[in-house]
């Protein structure tokens, strides 16, 4: 043992050297655990020939919770020679590093302090609960995710900084859960979640990336993340075509298709729709869209047909998933159509007193003729007052060469002329009409009203008088009804309605607008009296450009206080239209709408290299137009020159593969309209 005498001690009292020798100048006490301890010995002795006293053994420095004195507990006397004391320090840590202080000793013959160093160790200390995870395959779009758990198992507490994610790109986060935000304090013991997340992005392939955490650990978890991102595929069976034989109209049948996802990867689909729809197909309870069908699953679709003898009898089935190569598929679906089967009388008249409150019955025998069995699936007609009386119930079935009466009731709410028509429905379609003609036995003689034109220059001056006298009836008001057949070739103007000068007392106590044009009302003090030819009331009408070569303008009247009991057949005057090309669209333009362009597609889906259209604008204009495909990206763009009114247009899809596309049109001043369509080869 090397004995080192310090003659001179750091912070010695200027009078003298203290002569005290020591075994060693420092105390080390290297690693020892947070909340345990250590011992270390260090001894000294009299070097003087008197004896020295220690008065006082204490800790001092920047640390001195962490060492403290064992022993001697009191003051010690060193005797001159050879003999040795030994002073035991004790090593405490209570957080994890490194720690430092003094030992000082104050003696009779001065101070001496001793350097005290030692590390805490086991300090704070996190794991993962998994320390890889694999998320599989994905398509771009989609997004997995799991939870796993940080925990701490050190002594000390850990302070969390943030979690980081490193690789190549953004197709992993992480966050914890419920919202937590860093920095997060996590004692010994505890846990957090933290959730992961693998995104599909457009950039194909395997993504890896590992997790870390950064804070006041001593050690640095990883986690190692991977996943692969691919497009996936989708078939239709039946496929391409889905024929549903020979129907006839009204008729329903349905069938079943499959929609299998043949990857192994979910797919989200953005489309699952019929073009035309409602017509002859329908697809039964559709799932909301955007859907996702689970990887190898597959749906079931049901696709009902309903013909009509008049509707077109094919329709395409159409599906789109962005996440899927290809990420379209159409199906053809076609119905041959047969006239139904059934048979009813086409017209029957019924008589009934004015003012009757009994209610009128009417048998109609429906048969079936053909050599298969007809459901009627419901009765339709066009009047509230129509009810079954009979217990037949609907879905009914008609077998071959079978007659079912269905009995229907009336009950008129006021006594009047009028034609009903009952339909005989299957499915969703109309599979024959029975007319149904009521007259009232009149109380009143009837009388006719017309509609006259006086002016042939625009604005149109139309006239309305009574072809038949109205004196003898007592009326004291009168509603006109005057409406328009096509108001985009005039519509009426209804600040111009007049009362004839010949109607006294009389005045225009409303102009209410109602469907084609509206109803004046007119009150007067004394009976109203109108002679045979007479004029009643006047009005202009606004004439427009058209497509059709000329419309009528229909007058009537009705009488509140006889309703029921007077009939007032209506005539018609026949307004000539200006040329031969124009909107509506056009009409609320000249009669002061804001300018507007309107595009209709012809052919969608769109099949070849032409995309037929119509462009209508108010003024001639250079038209723009761009195609951008499902992605957002521009595949094609072009000018058009525009004249005014309604111009055929084509532009060119030969350079774009099939897919769903989005026309846009956007004219020299601004105005800008869009069309959604299908390509396919």
């Amino acid at each position: 043992m090397i004995l080192l005498v310090l003659l001179t001690a750091l912070n010695a009292p200027a009078a003298g050297n203290v002569r005290v020798a020591f075994d060693s100048t420092s105390l080390d006490f290297g690693s020892v655990a947070v909340f345990g301890s250590r011992d270390l010995v260090i001894e000294l002795w009299d070097t003087a020939a008197v004896p020295i006293k220690i008065n006082q053994l204490s800790i001092g420095g920047l640390e001195p919770g962490d060492f403290s004195v064992v022993a001697p507990t009191s003051a010690v006397v060193l005797s001159p020679g050879s003999v040795h004391t030994k002073i035991i320090v004790q090593f405490s840590p209570q957080l994890f590093g490194s720690h430092s202080a003094l030992l000082v000793i104050a003696t009779s013959d001065g101070t001496v302090n001793i350097p005290l160093t030692g590390f805490g160790a086991g300090g704070p200390e996190l794991t993962w609960s998994a320390t890889n995870i694999d998320f599989g395959m994905i398509a771009p779009g989609g997004e997995r995710d799991t939870v796993i758990e940080l925990r701490s198992s050190g002594a000390d507490t850990a302070i969390i900084s943030y979690l980081d994610v490193g690789g190549s790109d953004t197709s992993f986060k992480a966050n914890f859960l419920n919202g937590i935000q860093t920095p997060v304090t996590l004692a010994p013991g505890d846990s957090i979640a933290v959730q992961i997340a693998f995104r599909g992005l457009p950039l194909l392939g395997i993504k890896n990336a590992q997790l870390t955490i950064v804070g006041n650990m001593q050690n640095n978890p990883n986690c190692d993340l991977s996943g692969d991102d691919e497009l996936g595929s989708f078939a239709v069976l039946p496929s391409p075509d889905i024929d549903f034989g020979v129907m006839y109209a009204g008729q329903v049948f349905d069938s079943t298709i499959l929609l299998i996802n043949s990857s192994t990867v979910d797919l989200t689909f953005d489309d699952m729709s019929l073009s035309p729809s409602g017509v002859d197909f329908t697809i039964l309870n559709p799932p909301i869209l955007p859907f996702t069908l689970g990887a190898g699953d597959t749906l079931f679709v049901a696709i009902r047909a309903n013909p009509g003898i008049a509707t077109s009898h094919f329709a395409q089935l159409q599906l789109v998933s962005q996440q899927a190569l290809p990420n379209f598929e159409t199906d053809r679906l076609t119905v041959s159509v047969i006239p139904p089967s059934v048979i009813a009388p086409v017209q029957q008249s019924l008589s009934y007193f004015c003012a009757t409150s009994a209610p009128i019955a009417d048998t109609i025998p429906i048969s079936n003729t053909g050599l298969g069995r007809v459901v009627i699936t419901g009765v339709m007609t066009n009047h509230s007052g129509i009810a079954l009386q009979s217990s037949v119930s609907f879905p009914d079935t008609l077998l071959p060469g079978s007659t079912r009466p269905i009995i229907l009731q009336f009950t008129p709410s006021s006594p009047t002329t009028d034609t009903l028509i009952v339909w005989m429905i299957g499915g969703e379609q109309v599979m024959l009409a029975d007319t149904l003609t009521l007259h009232p036995l009149p109380t009143q003689a009837a009388t006719s009203v017309a509609a006259t034109a006086v002016s042939g220059t625009a604005p149109q001056h139309i006239v309305v008088s009574a072809v038949n006298g109205i004196a003898a009836f007592d009326l004291d008001s009168i509603i006109v009804h005057v409406s328009v057949q096509d108001p985009n070739v005039v519509t009426i103007d209804p600040s111009t309605f007049a009362l004839a000068s010949a109607l006294t007392n009389a005045s225009i106590v409303s102009t209410l607008p109602e469907t084609g044009g509206y109803a004046v009302t007119i009150t007067s003090t004394s009976p109203i009296t109108v002679t045979a030819g007479s004029q009643i009331v006047t009005m202009d009408l606004n004439r427009y450009v058209s497509k059709s070569d000329a419309t009528d303008v229909i007058a009537a009247i009705e009488t509140p206080e006889l309703t029921g009991c007077l009939f007032w057949t209506a005539d018609t005057v026949n307004v000539s239209g200006l040329t031969t090309c124009g909107s509506a669209a056009l009409g609320k333009i000249l009669s002061g709408g804001l300018p507007s362009m309107i595009a209709v597609l012809h052919n969608n889906p769109v099949q070849g290299q032409i995309a037929d259209l119509s462009v209508t604008c108010f003024a001639a204009s250079d038209v723009r137009y761009t195609l951008i495909n499902a992605l957002g990206q521009v595949c094609a763009e072009g000018s058009l020159h525009i004249v005014t009114g309604e111009n055929d247009c084509t532009i060119s899809t030969s350079a774009i593969p099939s897919g769903i596309y989005t026309l846009r049109l956007i004219s020299a001043a601004g105005y800008a309209t869009a069309l959604r369509f299908v390509k396919t080869d």
